[in-house]
């Protein structure tokens, strides 16, 4: 237990000193706008008080760890060949997944762990911060061998039901959601924005709802049974006047 509260400690002073590099990056020490530990500490004050709302403690603390763990196991996997999560050229996804896993790579602890994991992993994200297109996108029969794996047990298994029951939660008028994941009752803040990303998710869907080669790869992962649901006008992040597959995205709705 000590351990663990050595790696908490560790990580939170390591997160609040980068969060002030950036956010006064070029000032000079004597220009700051006080002592630079005191800043520190009110940023690490003001990020660890935050950790209730995405669901952060002891209790849920072994799904949102094994999830990581899984998924960047499994991501290393899946990256054996090819540069990109759909073959030689960056889609939308790598954007946003590699912006996260930079996020855990730069943490003491995380950081460690998929070092010494996922190798495969921290070349993807290096590579992402200057992607360039090397081929052609793969179909989707090349894919499947190791992306049902991250589909199953990740998306399916983990994301969407958490997914859903936050967007359930969300359109009750409730203030928290609360789920099983993994065989462990998970509870948190409900959250807006990923309510809204859901509801886009389920618009997309149905937008290429004639592809019998996606609807076979999300059923037989799981995903459809989460997805397939047309979803309905008003709900949150309803976005019902664009008929394309790119909605708009009118940013956050005032969370952290």
């Amino acid at each position: 237990a000590r351990s663990q509260d050595v790696k908490l400690v560790v990580n939170q002073l390591s997160a609040a000193q980068r969060l002030v590099d950036m956010m006064f990056d070029g000032v000079p020490a004597e220009n700051l706008p006080g002592d630079r530990a005191e800043i520190e500490a009110g940023v690490r004050a003001r990020m660890t008080g935050r950790l209730h709302h995405v669901g952060s403690n002891p209790t849920t603390a072994p799904v949102i760890e094994g999830s990581f763990l899984r998924l960047i196991d499994l991501l290393d996997v899946h990256l054996a060949g090819r540069s990109y999560l759909f073959g030689g050229r960056p889609a939308v996804a790598d954007f946003g997944l590699a912006s996260q896993l930079g996020q855990l790579l730069s943490d003491p602890t995380s950081g460690a762990l998929i070092r010494g994991r996922a190798p495969r992993v921290v070349a993807y994200v290096a590579r992402m911060d200057a992607p360039v297109a090397e081929g052609p996108f793969e179909g989707l029969d090349a894919l499947r061998p190791t992306l049902s794996a991250l589909l199953s047990l990740e998306v399916a298994g983990c994301y969407l039901p958490w997914s859903l029951a936050n967007s359930e939660a969300v359109q009750a008028g409730q203030s928290e959601l609360h789920v099983t994941l993994q065989g462990v009752a998970f509870q948190q803040n409900t959250q807006r924005y990923a309510a809204k990303a859901l509801h886009e998710l389920k618009r997309k869907r149905a937008f290429y709802s004639d592809d019998a080669a996606l609807a076979a790869l999300l059923e037989e992962t799981g995903c459809e049974a989460f997805l397939a649901v047309q979803p309905r006008s008003g709900g949150a992040g309803d976005d019902t006047g664009q008929d394309g597959p790119d909605g708009d995205d009118d940013g956050e709705d005032g969370e952290d």
